[in-house]
Parts: C-alpha cells; structure tokens; sequence
C-alpha cells in the first residue's frame, strides 16, 4: 500500500516543471548558436543538413555567450596595482627615514627628540640605578650590553629612584 500524497504535492510537481522548462529553454539557446554535432547515420553529421544562418540570425549566434571551462578570465589589472602599490609602500618605508634625516639640518632638536623617547627615559632611569652600561644611547631603543641579568624595581621603590636620579 503506497502513503498518501502530501497536500502540496501538485504544487511541488509545478515547482519541477517549471525548472525542468527554463533548462530546457537555455539549452535550446545554446543549441541554437551553436548546434550539437550527432551522427545521423554513419559518417552522415547532424551538421552537414544545416543551413548556415544569415543577416540577424548570424549576429545573433555571434552574440549568444556560453560558460565553458575551455577559457578562463584573468584580469592582470588587480594583481598588478597591488603589487605596484605595495612596491610604492615598501619604498617608502625604508626611504624615508633617510629623506627625512638628510632634510633635517638642526642635530640639537633632532638629538633632544630621541633623548626625551620613551625608552631613552627608561634608560636614564635605569642608569640613575646603577645598570648598564648600554648600547644606543643616540637610537630610539636603548640596549643593555650585558644579556641575561635580571633587575627588578621591586627592591626600591619608584619614587626613591626618582629621587636619586638627575630628573631634578
């Protein structure tokens, strides 16, 4: 004993039709550009019976384009801006520290800018404690020269090593 349809069985079956209509419909656009070859008979083609088509007929199969995986589109344009900006970049990263230090012609306030960083306060600091000595004291980071020692400013306090320093 078969189930029962369900209610909306007919419209689902629509639905089918429908889809089934429209495939049928885009091949035949395809098939109409660009006929499929099929042997009729024995060395006899489906192609050689057909009429090569003329005036609005052929510029309509010159048009008609078709998806295939013979070609692929490639646009060149993309990759290469964002190559060329990435160049332009990159160039300019490491170019303008260079530009900008040849331009600047005043060492005082150039030297007073790095001396007052961040990290050169911290040295100073540091220094005021006793640890160093240090490696680039003219550069943006300071480097202590000794590795591996281990300091801490839990044994004093901050503002005893304020006071002891000449940020007076």
């Amino acid at each position: 004993m078969c189930p029962p349809l369900r209610p909306t069985q007919w419209h689902d079956e629509m639905i089918n039709l429908h889809n089934t209509s429209l495939a049928i419909l885009q091949n035949r656009i395809i098939d109409y550009a660009s006929p499929p070859d099929v042997e009729v008979y024995p060395g006899v083609s489906s192609l050689s019976n057909i009429r090569t088509p003329s005036g609005n007929s052929a510029s309509l199969c010159s048009q008609v384009k078709i998806q295939t995986t013979a070609y692929v589109s490639f646009s060149v344009l993309g990759p290469l801006a964002i190559f060329i900006v990435s160049a332009v970049i990159v160039v300019t990263n490491q170019a303008l520290p260079s530009v900008v230090a040849w331009r600047r012609r005043d060492g005082e306030k150039t030297k007073e800018w790095v001396e007052t960083g961040v990290m050169q306060l911290h040295r100073i600091l540091c220094e005021g404690r006793g640890l160093g000595p240090w490696n680039g004291k003219e550069d943006g980071i300071p480097r202590i020269t000794e590795m591996g020692r281990k300091f801490s400013f839990r044994d004093q306090g901050i503002k005893e090593a304020c006071s002891s320093s000449s940020f007076t």
